[in-house]
């Protein structure tokens, strides 16, 4: 909110989005790590996970803070399958 002397003016906040639903979910077992880091070879990528009980979210923060769709990881059946993703992305972008 805005005050300009007596009244008030409300300014809605508008957050740019540059696909449809970004924040939807994608099952990790949807994921590609090939496609997902072709483009982005040598650059070092975030991952960044919020747990809950039955299900775990995931997400790929890329430098120039740019993210990917999260990725829904049913707890604790597919952690195992996240741990690869990452240990198979981090093995093609010539990490160690």
């Amino acid at each position: 909110m805005v005050w300009l002397g007596s009244r008030t003016i409300r300014i809605q906040e508008v957050i740019p989005v540059n696909r449809k639903n970004p924040y939807s979910l994608v099952d990790v077992n949807r994921i590609l790590i090939d496609s997902l880091t072709a483009h982005r070879l040598g650059q070092t990528a975030t991952v960044g996970v919020d747990i809950a009980k039955s299900e775990c979210v995931a997400c790929v923060v890329w430098p120039d803070r740019s993210f990917d769709r999260p990725w829904r990881v049913k707890s604790p059946g597919e952690v195992r399958v996240l741990v690869g993703l990452t240990k198979e992305g981090l093995l093609e972008t010539g990490r160690k």
